[in-house]
């Protein structure tokens, strides 16, 4: 309980309870302070973890972000435990199944969301929604071949978001037969193959998880199986082979924005700092958006390089995206207490999470 100071001087209790942490979410969500709005949103649902409308709002701001299937698991989680009457979840589950290209999905939900609210908010949108879902259609080949290709697809990023799902709620087995089952029938999905190499290693079995990556990696060199092999063989003990790992990736430039931050995050956590500097002024001269976690390891690599300018700027927007590591070391920075060894402790707190995001 916190208080604040009345215009006579008197001190008045202020419980910041569920509602107060759901307001700041929005105001920060409103200032597109996205990180801010998760941390927020996230502590309202701690205290009222039965107030669909918060869990709802939070699914909002991760689409924004882009996180579409750490939305739709929010959503799902909403209509699935808590409220399956609340219909503007099926209006957002359209609009992100629409921006992964499951444009069936997208269909269905909104026609759900049409039925279950004909009059709502979100009945204009909708309507538009599918629209342009229509026209999508229309302008794609009409072939059998090319319809079952297009079921298929959905299926394979249904199950696998599936699969989030089931990790995030504990449920590893469960998870784990649906992985095997993707990559039984979706061999070339090669994320199937990473994720559940991670479910392994939330499983206490990292040696069978280090053996699975080691095998993928025989037929290609893949980054994000790199970034988890450097890891897990860093968590064993195993330096020399972790820096092969590394060194594999120098050469390696990912197309994919979310392979090349993976790539980067690596190079910063595990002292490559050079690389990830290089990586870090590419995605500024390209205006990638970064996570409040990718600016905190840019900042690193910057400190670093002795670039303290650009250090401070990405640290200062990753403080204003939310994160605690970022306005740590700020602090200490301001003080002359800023180490190589604090800073190595922070990079290395979220790594995980960074890899399997």
């Amino acid at each position: 309980m916190t208080s604040h100071i009345s215009k006579k001087g008197r001190v008045i209790p202020f419980l910041q309870n569920g509602e107060y942490f759901f307001k700041r979410g929005v105001n920060a969500y409103q200032r597109q302070e996205f990180e801010r709005a998760v941390k927020y949103l996230k502590k309202a649902i701690d205290l009222r973890p039965n107030e669909g409308v918060f869990q709802c709002q939070l699914a909002a701001v991760l689409a924004d972000m882009g996180q579409f299937e750490r939305s739709n698991e929010w959503l799902h989680h909403v209509l699935d435990h808590l409220n399956p009457n609340m219909a503007e979840c099926y209006f957002f589950l359209a609009n992100n199944y629409a921006h992964q290209g499951l444009f069936d999905k997208a269909k269905e939900t909104a026609t759900t969301y049409l039925k279950r609210s004909p009059s709502g908010d979100f009945e204009k949108d909708a309507q538009e929604l599918l629209e342009m879902l229509e026209q999508e259609t229309e302008d794609t080949d009409g072939t059998d071949e090319q319809a079952a290709e297009d079921v298929e697809n959905d299926e394979l990023i249904i199950n696998y978001e599936q699969a989030g799902r089931l990790i995030a709620g504990g449920h590893l087995s469960q998870a784990r037969d649906m992985l095997e089952g993707l990559i039984v029938d979706f061999p070339a999905y090669r994320p199937a193959y990473t994720r559940l190499a991670y479910v392994l290693s939330l499983d206490g079995r990292l040696e069978e998880a280090i053996v699975y990556l080691e095998e993928l990696m025989d037929d290609t060199a893949y980054v994000p199986a790199l970034c988890q092999l450097a890891l897990y063989y860093e968590r064993q003990g195993r330096k020399d082979e972790a820096d092969q790992c590394l060194e594999a990736m120098r050469p390696l430039v990912p197309l994919e924005p979310a392979q090349a931050k993976k790539l980067f995050s690596a190079f910063a956590a595990f002292g490559y700092y050079a690389e990830a500097y290089r990586w870090a002024r590419r995605f500024e001269r390209r205006s990638v958006d970064l996570l409040a976690v990718h600016l905190f390891y840019a900042g690193a690599a910057a400190f670093y390089e002795n670039d303290s300018r650009r250090a401070e700027r990405w640290w200062r927007e990753a403080q204003a995206q939310g994160h605690t590591g970022a306005e740590m070391l700020l602090a200490a920075w301001a003080h002359g207490d800023l180490t190589v060894e604090n800073l190595e402790l922070e990079l290395f707190e979220d790594l995980d999470h960074v890899f399997n995001m």
